[in-house]
């Protein structure tokens, strides 16, 4: 069964337009995306992280930003001990709260990820 497309030029030069204006509209977005990622990745690694003092709980953090290999963010912690914690030790067994923060994120990224394509893509049509 052949099959026939028609293309109405009108059509074709607003898809062209709404293209055009696509990374103006997009990179917002992704930024939006990227910023609620990381906060939420945070978020569950204070939760997962152990306690004692409070020290390593407290000193997860944020940052973010463009940068040469596009937008990005980091969340970490600069406490020495924290590797030990993560990773264990011949005397103390591995407490992953970071890997298990990002893991349990994932479900959650995927979505701030796709809502903002949709996002864009809806304002560009």
């Amino acid at each position: 069964m052949p099959v026939q497309i028609k293309v109405d030029i009108k059509n074709l030069e607003a898809i062209r337009r709404g293209l055009q204006k696509f990374p103006e509209t997009i990179v917002p977005k992704l930024k939006e995306a990227v910023t609620k990622s990381a906060f939420l990745v945070e978020r569950e690694a204070k939760m997962l992280a152990p306690v004692d003092t409070g020290r390593l709980r407290s000193s997860i953090n944020t940052s973010y930003g463009i940068g040469p290999l596009g937008i990005g963010a980091k969340v970490a912690t600069d406490v020495e001990y924290a590797i030990y914690v993560h990773e264990g030790t011949s005397r103390m067994r591995a407490r992953p709260f970071m890997k298990q923060a990002a893991e349990m994120s994932v479900p959650q990224i995927e979505k701030f990820f796709e809502n903002a394509v949709e996002t864009a893509i809806s304002r560009i049509s």
